[in-house]
């Protein structure tokens, strides 16, 4: 019983430690982690339960209870059946000593007994305790014994630190053929930029943990010892591989790809696709390379640092300020993707990012450096100095994570160049030649940027050039002025008519730019070249230019005329009849009436359009002539020509006219062709019948008679012309006459003054 027990108690701590071991060193060689602390404390606890309970169970409980008699009669007849009851029959019949409640044969009771004890020496006490229990826990014992003997002699120091570990509760690590090591996880950047120096570089882990930016694309470095000179059995792992799972819990294993060669002892492994591949959730990893496993790391997807703000603190430059304090103040303006500043100002870009900043780098892409900025919190500054060209700064922002942004937050300004002013601003009432008594009026408007510093006039002979003259112009910069030739004349400009001399007339303007000690931006207008003449030759051209315009209004007049044929081709005619017309085109027989009959109206209606069109073609250049006639009026006027006759005929007799017509008779024409036209295009819809017809025949008949209304006033007006131009005529031969007369008495005067002085020389 005592053997037994003890056997049964070794027996159990053998296998224990087995179990123990079995837990605590095969994960190790799978890549897993040693049993902690913890579980193989209960390990132990585990193992000295079973230990005593095996104590109790094969010792305990036997040493302190009895066998008695009954049970050990049942044990025999279980044994020997042969006794058939009779030993446990004898037994129970002697330990009750004869006292029973029902009254038993006393004869029976013998023979029992008799039977009982006539087959005692058939009984082998070995057959009833047996010890092949004992004889094969005894094996068991020897045989976990000499294993645990095995493992000593092959690897003692395994079993030294089994023992160290499952009883002592040491905690050094088993040994491992294989030992990883994080190098670091890489940012992959598409363009880097030089001079930021958290592009490119290994992001360490923090408490096992990463931070990258949402979307990121991730290269991750992993080195395997090769060698060790403490650790004689160190060997690359066969396979180098990440054991993953995402934050929505899917899972899976990605094999790393060896690079190159061992170099110093290490061995480096890299994975740079799937599942690091634009990352959008968190993902959990540990890495297990053979019998070594590292981890679990952790990499946390943050969103990347963004530019919610961006404003422009602008101090404008002096020649806006000194100029308008109120309108170029300081000021902070919001940049909305696109800036535009006057040139020479200075401007400081504010901006507030999503998350807390650890620096803010800046490209100046047209300086081609690289600067750093002033950060606060999420708030960043930059400085920019005056400028003249044009800004395209993009800022790398650096969160407190160590992140770079993946695109860069782009501020470009662009310089408002400070044009000259401009200057668009003409003689009026003023043609090509003028007289050295005349007055040169201009009108125009003149406009800069900001705002006009001094407008002037430069009159220019060939000979010299004359002082500017200062002009005012109105707080909206309109220009009305004009220049008296007569008084410069007087106060000693010589003008010299009908020699081909000119004066040249020019309007400039300048502002108040002075940026960087550059000149005033400086406005030119059109320039004018003016031929001196004198009056009566200035009276030949301008009567030149009347016969032209006078010409203009005669083919005016005969286009107009067309009209009423157009008119009268309105009318409707009979089939027969427009078949024979000459406008008839072949085929128009093959039509037969009806096609004959579409034909008729849509030419009616082609008829009204070339009305109309004549019509506001005419009234167009009926009102160019009079400006025309409006200008020989004025040029009569500005260069003091003693011809009030001639003004006033103008006046009067042809501008007024002229300019009655376009308004009155001819848009009073109009009008009644535009009726005339819808009504055909009614008839053509085939609408309103015979009551249509007469209503086109009315306002036909009233479209003809107001032509020639029209055409009765244009002839009044070329009336007017044909007379002024025989008297022109005549005035010509008149000047032609005495022009001779006068060439005739010169050359008279010079000959008697030749003959004079050939007398005194005989």
């Amino acid at each position: 019983m005592l053997v037994e027990g003890i056997v049964a108690i070794i027996i159990a701590a053998l296998i224990c430690f087995w179990i123990a071991f079995a837990l605590d060193y095969l994960p190790v060689i799978f890549g897993f982690r040693e049993l902690s602390s913890v579980a193989r404390t209960l390990l132990l606890i585990v193992a000295i339960a079973i230990a005593l309970i095996q104590l109790y169970r094969f010792i305990g409980r036997r040493l302190f209870v009895s066998m008695k008699n009954h049970s050990l009669a049942l044990l025999v007849e279980r044994k020997h059946p042969e006794f058939e009851e009779s030993l446990i029959s004898t037994v129970s019949q002697a330990e009750s000593g004869e006292r029973f409640d029902v009254p038993i044969d006393r004869a029976m009771i013998d023979m029992t007994q008799q039977k009982a004890e006539s087959l005692l020496d058939q009984v082998n006490s070995r057959d009833i305790v047996g010890f092949q229990f004992l004889r094969t826990s005894a094996i068991v014992a020897c045989l976990l014994a000499a294993s645990i003997v095995s493992l000593g002699i092959l690897k003692f120091d395994n079993l030294q630190l089994a023992i160290k570990r499952l009883y002592m509760l040491d905690n050094q690590p088993w040994p491992r053929r294989v030992y990883l090591e994080m190098v670091g996880v890489k940012i992959k950047t598409d363009s880097p930029v030089e001079g930021i120096e958290e592009l490119g570089q290994n992001l360490n882990p923090a408490n096992g943990s990463f931070r990258v930016p949402r979307g990121a694309s991730l290269t991750l470095t992993v080195r395997a010892q090769a060698t060790d000179p403490l650790v004689p059995w160190r060997q690359l792992p066969s396979s180098c591989l990440m054991y993953y799972r995402t934050k929505e819990g899917d899972r899976g294993t990605q094999a790393l790809n060896r690079i190159g060669s061992p170099k110093d002892g290490w061995q480096t492994y890299a994975l740079n696709g799937s599942p690091l591949e634009s990352i959008l959730t968190d993902i959990e990893f540990t890495l297990r390379g053979d019998d070594h496993r590292a981890g679990p790391f952790r990499i946390e997807v943050v969103d990347q640092p963004i530019v919610t703000q961006t404003d422009l603190d602008c101090v404008y430059p002096s020649y806006l300020s000194d100029n308008d304090s109120i309108g170029w103040t300081p000021r902070s303006i919001r940049w909305t993707g696109r800036a535009a500043l006057p040139q020479g100002t200075s401007f400081n870009v504010r901006g507030t990012a999503t998350k807390p900043l650890k620096k803010v780098y800046v490209w100046d892409a047209a300086a081609s450096t690289m600067n750093l900025g002033v950060v606060d919190g999420s708030n960043f500054e930059y400085p920019v100095p005056p400028f003249s060209e044009a800004i395209n700064l993009q800022f790398y922002l650096v969160d407190s994570d160590n992140i770079v942004a993946d695109s860069p937050h782009s501020v470009y300004v662009e310089p408002i160049t400070d044009e000259a002013p401009d200057v668009v601003a003409q003689l009026v009432g003023i043609g090509t030649a003028i007289t050295p008594d005349a007055i040169l009026p201009f009108e125009g408007q003149i406009a800069d940027d900001y705002r006009v510093q001094e407008t002037w006039v430069e009159l220019t002979t060939v000979d010299r050039k004359l002082p500017p003259s200062v002009q005012t112009t109105k707080e909206d910069g309109k220009l009305d002025s004009s220049i008296d030739i007569a008084e410069l004349v007087r106060a000693g400009l010589k003008l010299t008519v009908d020699d081909g001399s000119n004066l040249g007339f020019i309007i400039k303007a300048k502002d108040y730019y002075s940026f960087n000690g550059e000149e005033s931006n400086v406005g030119i207008g059109d320039k004018y070249s003016l031929e001196l003449v004198s009056p009566n030759r200035l009276l030949r051209m301008l009567e030149r230019t009347e016969v032209s315009q006078r010409r203009r209004l005669e083919q005016i007049f005969e286009e107009l005329t067309a009209v009423r044929g157009y008119l009268s081709r309105t009318r409707p005619q009979n089939v027969a009849e427009d078949k024979r017309s000459s406008d008839a085109e072949p085929g128009d027989s093959e039509l037969g009436d009806d096609g004959a009959q579409m034909r008729q109206q849509a030419m009616r209606i082609v008829f009204s359009q070339r009305s109309k069109l004549q019509t506001m073609k005419s009234s167009q250049e009926i009102r160019s002539i009079a400006d025309a006639f409006e200008n020989l009026r004025m040029q009569l006027i500005n260069n003091r020509m003693d011809a009030e006759d001639r003004k006033q005929r103008l006046a009067e007799g042809i501008i007024a006219p002229l300019k009655a017509i376009p308004d009155g008779s001819l848009k009073i024409l109009g009008d009644t062709i535009d009726e005339i036209e819808v009504v055909l295009k009614q008839i053509d819809k085939g609408l309103g019948g015979q009551s249509f017809e007469g209503t086109a025949k009315t306002l036909i008949d009233r479209g003809l008679i107001e032509t020639d209304a029209a055409l009765k006033e244009i002839d009044a007006v070329l009336s007017v012309l044909v007379k002024y131009e025989s008297q022109n005529e005549l005035l010509e031969i008149v000047r032609r006459m005495i022009a001779e007369q006068e060439a005739l008495m010169k050359r008279t005067k010079d000959k008697r003054q030749k003959d004079a002085f050939e007398g005194l020389l005989d």
